[in-house]
Formats: structure tokens, sequence, C-alpha cells
């Protein structure tokens, strides 16, 4: 009869376990997925301002690097003319141009004489965003670049939008203000999908950990078997938590919103019971010698 509802509750917790075995496969593959296809390489064109334009300088930006905490925004321009503006050697200017763009420092012209190369610029860019949001943070910069002929007249350019930074997602659009000549990009940078996942996912594992640890410490006070491995575990448990949330990606310092939702309150509770189990380690330990 016994090995009768042992078979019984064996078979009544095998479809559970297979559908959790399910849904586990079905996220690892959500989580390689959204990996795989988060910031990663992105490529976007712009035309000229105005409309199309043959005679034209063709304007590709990379994304160099990304600091939110200083809130600057590094970027590669690389320029090619083409149509009438192209030279006799390739990549050379048949007439000189000069291109303005923005910095942290202010507008810089740049004067490119003919038969020559527009040499490579690197522009670090201010952003606005709160990092404190962390990782719900977002940001935004704007890219402003013109350029000039010798007459002052405004030259056409086509850009090409170029990212290759997985821990962000860049939303780069061409502003409605630019005119020919003009290149305004306004960009809206948020954290990948795989940051998004990683983070949270680590600040679940720590609540499923304090969760434990409240669990394990008032059922050992019930039954009067706080042992010292209990004070051991919570305390490592304790030193832990900093560390889980300095693991989770690009962590700006602390104070940011996944703090005061997850870290603040787990250092709190997991102290808390550290303190209630000492004490009642102390109170058996006191009470033994008595007995």
């Amino acid at each position: 009869m016994e090995q009768q509802n042992t078979g019984k509750s064996q078979r009544s917790w095998l479809p559970i376990a297979i559908a959790g075995l399910a849904a586990l496969t079905a996220l690892y593959v959500v989580v390689i997925t959204s990996f795989v296809h988060s910031g990663g390489a992105q490529r976007e064109t712009f035309p000229p301002a105005g409309g199309a334009a043959v005679d034209r300088l063709q304007m590709e930006v990379n994304v160099l690097t990304i600091d939110p905490v200083m809130n600057s925004y590094k970027l590669r321009l690389k320029f090619t003319p083409e149509g009438s503006w192209a030279g006799a050697a390739r990549g050379t200017l048949a007439r000189p141009v000069t291109i303005v763009t923005n910095d942290v420092g202010g507008a810089k012209p740049q004067e490119n004489p003919a038969g020559q190369l527009i040499p490579t610029k690197d522009v670090t860019l201010d952003a606005l965003g709160e990092t404190a949001h962390y990782p719900l943070d977002h940001h935004t910069f704007t890219l402003d670049v013109r350029a000039y002929d010798a007459a002052g007249a405004p030259v056409p350019i086509a850009t090409t939008w170029i990212s290759s930074v997985d821990d962000w997602k860049l939303a780069p659009r061409m502003s409605p203000t630019a005119a020919t000549g003009d290149v305004i990009l306004d960009i809206d940078a948020g954290r990948s999908t795989s940051v998004l996942i990683m983070a949270f996912g680590l600040m679940t594992v720590l609540g499923l950990l304090v969760v434990v640890n409240v669990a394990m410490v008032v059922r050992a006070i019930h039954l009067h078997k706080v042992e010292f491995t209990t004070l051991a575990s919570l305390a490592a448990t304790l030193f832990a938590i900093p560390g889980i949330r300095n693991g989770m990606p690009n962590t700006p310092p602390v104070g940011t919103l996944a703090d005061f939702l997850v870290f603040f309150w787990a250092l709190m509770i997991v102290g808390l019971c550290l303190v209630a189990a000492t004490l009642a380690w102390l109170q058996a330990a006191t009470a033994k010698p008595r007995e």
C-alpha cells in the first residue's frame, strides 16, 4: 500500500517537473536570443537634409565608447567626398570644404583644402540622463555637423550610423530642424536587453536568497536550534550582497534605483536576521552551563 502511494506521488510530480523543465528551457532560449540580438552591430542610413543629392559628403558615424557616469559619449566621424566633391585621387577633395562639429568644448570648425583627404575626427558629446535610475536609466545626446564650401554655401551630407556597443541600445533619429548642409542626430540611449535581464536576474536571485535566510532563521529560533553554522551562513550572505550588486553589468556608484529596490533592503533584512540569530545563540549558550 505504501509503495502504491509512493508511486502515485512520483507520477503526480512528473508533469510538474516536465513543465518546469520546459519553462526553464524556454527561458534559456529567450535569454540567449536577447543576448545575441541586443545592442550589437547597428547600421542606419540618413539621406542629406533637404532631399537627395549626388554631389555631397558621405559621413560615417561610429560609436566608440559610452560613459554614462561622466555623461561622455565618444564618436568617430569619417568623411568621404562623392560626386563633384570627389577629387582625382580616391577619397580626396576636389574643392575645399569647412566642417563644423559640436564637441564638449564647443563647435570646432575644420578647414579641409582641395586635393587632400578629410581627416577622421573624434568628438566627445555631453548627454542628458539620470544614471541613478540604473538599470532603467535613459540618456539623450545630439550630434550636430555642418559643412560649407569656400563661398559659405551649405554642402549636403549623407549619414551612415554604425554602432557595435553590446551593452547599450542606441536609437538615432534625424532632427526635423536640420537644413541643407546640416546633420542633427538626436540619439536616445538605454541599457540593452541583455543588461536588463542580467540586472533583474541578479536582483531576483538576491531577493529569493533573502527569503530563504529569513525562513531559516525563523525556523531555527522557533526550534531553539540556532547553531554557529547558521551565524556563519548569515554573515557570508551579508558580505556577498555587495559582490552581487557590483556583479551587475556596468554598475554605477552606490545610490541607484536598483540599490533602493533590492540591495538596501537585502542588507538590512539579512543584518537584522544575523542580530536576531546571534542573540538567540548567545541566550542558548548561556542557558546550557546553568543546566
